[in-house]
C-alpha cells in the first residue's frame, strides 16, 4: 500500500534529516520499532548514541530494517526519552 500522500511529504522533510529533493528517503527512513523512529537524521542519532555506549550497531543509515531486530528496537524508546529529556516530565 501506498505511498499515500501524505507518506510522500516525508520524502523531502529536511527537518527529519532526509533530502530536499524527491529521492526516496521518506519511504527508506520510515516509522520502524514501537517507537516510529522516522527520518535519516533520527536513524544517525540513534546509531551514534549505541556508538557512545559502546553497544557495536550495525550502520542504520546503510541498512535501515535492521532496526527491527533486537536489540535495537527495544532500545529506540529509550533513546527518544533520553534524547528529548522527558524524565523532567515524569519528575
Amino acid at each position: 500500500m501506498g505511498p499515500t500522500d501524505a507518506q510522500k511529504r516525508y520524502d523531502t522533510r529536511t527537518d527529519l534529516g532526509n533530502t530536499p529533493q524527491v529521492d526516496g528517503d521518506g519511504k527508506l527512513y520510515l516509522g520502524r520499532t514501537s517507537g516510529q523512529l522516522t527520518g535519516k537524521g533520527n536513524y544517525q542519532a540513534f546509531c551514534d548514541w549505541c556508538v557512545t555506549r559502546k553497544l557495536n550497531p550495525p550502520d542504520f543509515v546503510a541498512k535501515p530494517d535492521l532496526l527491527n531486530n533486537d536489540p535495537w528496537e527495544g532500545l529506540v524508546p529509550t533513546w527518544y526519552w533520553q534524547s528529548r529529556n522527558l524524565n523532567r516530565w515524569a519528575d
